[in-house]
């Protein structure tokens, strides 16, 4: 059975940039954090996962065409960039905007 690992390996990149952002987030939950340490660690660790995340995704782009799975999937993710450093603010809330 084919999968995106597997027919995309540069797939597992973008999915493990998210899952340190879901994990930074599930330990300020856990830890019951407040309004100052949510603002603290998003800036100190999620915003440098996101440029790194950023720089993959310019780097990668143009390896893939506009119409394969990988190519659609980071062209959504700029096309929602600018609304970014609204995550970084702990009054948005949740990173997850479902």
């Amino acid at each position: 059975m084919k999968n995106a690992w597997t027919t995309t390996p540069q797939a597992k990149q973008a999915l493990d940039y998210i899952a340190l952002l879901y994990m930074l987030e599930g330990n300020l939950k856990a830890e019951d954090a407040d309004y100052e340490q949510i603002r603290r660690e998003r800036q100190e660790k999620a915003y440098p996962i996101l440029q790194q995340m950023e720089n993959w995704m310019k780097q990668t782009y143009n390896s893939f065409t506009p119409k394969s799975p990988l190519g659609k999937a980071i062209s959504y993710a700029f096309g929602m960039w600018l609304d970014i450093p609204a995550i970084l603010t702990p009054a948005t809330g949740d990173i997850d905007p479902c």
